[in-house]
């Protein structure tokens, strides 16, 4: 549908349109039963994000500081890293445009050091049969 007014705004993600533009209905209802529209559609971020406020999401999480690492976890520690360094030097060579604080970057380097810490695995899978 084509908005019917100016400086519209999605309440899920908090894009804006214009008069004119194609805007979608997201899925995403507010709290007074309103369905939320958006120039991205069923593809909005804010449909991506989680459910409560963040403080709610970070009482959630638990971490554990593993305070002195052995040998082996310092070498695992060192070598993803490098893998995680390597990843993102590719990820920039591969989209030097693109925003480094981008979703989308983010998502490229994980993929990226996923795709190298296979190769890692397979190479040595290699070595220690040959």
């Amino acid at each position: 549908m084509k908005a019917k007014f100016d400086n519209g705004k999605c309440y899920a993600c908090g894009k804006t349109w214009k008069l004119g533009d194609e805007i979608i209905q997201t899925g995403k209802t507010n709290s007074k039963g309103n369905p939320a529209w958006c120039i991205d559609g069923k593809n909005c971020q804010g449909n991506m994000s989680f459910e409560g406020s963040p403080s709610s999401v970070s009482e959630t999480t638990i971490y554990t500081d593993p305070e002195e690492l052995s040998d082996d976890e310092e070498i695992l520690y060192n070598g993803l890293a490098r893998v995680e360094s390597l990843a993102y030097k590719r990820a920039k060579e591969t989209h030097p445009d693109m925003s480094e604080s981008s979703n989308t970057f983010g998502q490229i380097v994980n993929a990226k050091t996923t795709h190298l810490l296979s190769l890692m695995l397979i190479k040595a899978t290699k070595e220690k049969s040959s």
